[in-house]
């Protein structure tokens, strides 16, 4: 036991006792530990979604949209004083639209460009949009337990952090194979699952009761942010080539990723009397908060 004024001392465990009069919860001054929970879930939940929907924007130029040509064995096409002729089914060219004719009744193949190197059709598609969803349906209830029972601290962070991983790889596992891509994205849902129901345990842990809103309302605020900024980030990163276009959009949100989950595993704890580095006055503000509450609060009448 450490004493740390008069009537409160400080356990083994890091809790804080208090003997004699019960200690008022007085608010400590400046950046505390709880604000940097708040600033790291923050991005934790910007992140995340931005994981989530990132592919929503790069499956536009990943897929080609081209058609071919309807024809025939045989068919002819008169356009002016000259035919264009197709002689097998086979040889017609992905053309976006008609072949464009010149004055002189000479056809001209459109240019392709920018055109994806998939072609996958609007039911596959769907699929691979849809396929994170199925995993993510899965690990809500089971997020709870695990962060009830190992913590939010690992079971949110554990949960991005396969995320991010099956996010780089997202355009190795694509040209591979279309189900390997549906594989990762139902991976990727099984470690989202997890994020909402761990954040509500470590906020119920770590936030005072009256700024039990406030700090829920900055950590959830992430998941907008995220998706608001990947629309845009995403659309430029593909037009500006970078990395190759489109797999720049997983290459970029992945490893952004990976830096949070080295901060949130160096400043994250599960709870406030776990934290090495947190204020005595802060610890006591936080718990004294959480335990005034529980005295105060009444069972309803009839």
């Amino acid at each position: 036991m450490t004493a740390v004024d008069g009537d409160t001392v400080k356990a083994s465990n890091g809790s804080l006792q208090h003997h004699g009069k019960p200690a008022v919860a007085i608010k400590p001054k400046g950046w505390g530990a709880r604000h940097t929970l708040c600033l790291l879930g923050f991005w934790a939940f910007a992140i995340s979604y931005a994981m989530r929907f990132n592919l929503s924007i790069a499956i536009v130029a990943m897929v080609n949209n081209t058609k071919p040509v309807e024809s025939a064995a045989h068919h002819n096409h008169h356009v002016g004083n000259s035919s264009l002729i197709v002689e097998h089914e086979e040889a017609c060219v992905h053309l976006k639209t008609p072949p464009r004719v010149d004055e002189h009744g000479v056809t001209e193949n459109l240019d392709p460009h920018g055109q994806g190197e998939f072609h996958w059709n609007l039911a596959e598609q769907g699929v691979i949009l849809g396929s994170f969803f199925w995993g993510y349906v899965l690990t809500q209830f089971p997020g709870g337990l695990l962060a009830t029972k190992y913590g939010g601290k690992w079971t949110l962070g554990l949960g991005l952090f396969v995320t991010a991983i099956f996010a780089i790889l997202t355009p190795m596992l694509a040209r591979t194979h279309i189900y390997l891509l549906v594989l990762a994205r139902v991976i990727q849902g099984l470690g989202e699952g997890v994020t909402t129901p761990a954040m509500h345990a470590i906020i119920a842990a770590w936030a005072p009761p009256e700024e039990r809103s406030m700090m829920g309302s900055i950590v959830y605020a992430g998941a907008q942010f995220g998706t608001a900024v990947t629309m845009v980030v995403s659309g430029y990163l593909i037009h500006a080539g970078v990395w190759g276009g489109w797999p720049s959009v997983f290459y970029f949100i992945g490893a952004f990723s990976l830096l949070w989950f080295i901060l949130w595993t160096m400043f994250m704890y599960d709870t406030p009397a776990s934290h090495p580095r947190i204020s005595d006055e802060e610890l006591m503000y936080i718990q004294k908060s959480s335990s005034s509450r529980k005295e105060t609060s009444h069972e309803p009448t009839v």
